[in-house]
């Protein structure tokens, strides 16, 4: 059990970029949902008290109080993966795959089929691949925000109420690249970047008619 001495002053952390004083309290309880022994910490931090839990029974207060202060930003890249790159708007269809219900969870133990595995396997890695692109492409955007915050802000044509002149938000990135995808189609079509994805869909329309066939 890790207990703060009342008499010490409280521990000053690093949360969300500042040092804050953390009023805490740890005890290792069973939890009965899990039927396991957990940590709890109860914190006071700000005016505000709240708890925290922890399967980790190894981790001492203040680690466990910074992981959390990290789930924001965890939360923030999501909601950029999402909204921006499109990085799970992936539709990649098996009709023999298990459906997933509110019910039940899919049971791929239950597929035999050797055929059947290869096609939820291909199916499976689509989506990896599609996903770890989407993270690929907002890194890059917050590479060229970090990089060319002036160059950015001078190709951005958009209105923002209140305009900060350092790093530039990716979906601000996000825009110019739009804009400057749009605006130069033509001399898109004459770039190598152009010739490759041109001749991975030969190659892919190939395949397909081959399978058909």
């Amino acid at each position: 059990m890790h207990r703060r001495n009342r008499s010490s002053p409280p521990p000053c952390l690093s949360l969300y970029g500042k040092k804050t004083k953390v009023f805490y309290y740890c005890l290792d309880l069973i939890w009965k949902p899990v039927k396991e022994k957990i940590r709890f910490v109860l914190v006071r931090m700000n005016g505000k008290e709240f708890i925290l839990i922890c399967s980790r029974l190894d981790w001492v207060p203040e680690d466990i109080i910074q992981a959390y202060s990290f789930r924001f930003k965890i939360e923030v890249s999501f909601k950029e993966l999402k909204h921006l790159p499109g990085t799970f708007c992936y539709h990649f269809r098996c009709k023999k795959m298990p459906r997933l219900s509110k019910k039940n969870n899919i049971d791929l133990s239950q597929v035999t089929d050797p055929k059947l595995q290869q096609k939820i396997g291909q199916k499976l890695e689509a989506i990896e691949r599609f996903v770890n692109l989407g993270c690929i492409a907002l890194g890059m955007l917050q590479i060229l925000a970090i990089k060319h915050p002036r160059l950015v802000w001078k190709k951005y044509g958009g209105w923002l109420r209140t305009v900060r002149w350092d790093i530039p938000s990716v979906e601000v990135v996000l825009s110019v690249i739009r804009d400057e995808y749009f605006f130069n189609f033509d001399a898109f079509g004459k770039t190598e970047l152009y010739r490759i994805i041109a001749e991975k869909k030969r190659e892919e329309q190939y395949l397909y008619s081959k399978n058909v066939a």
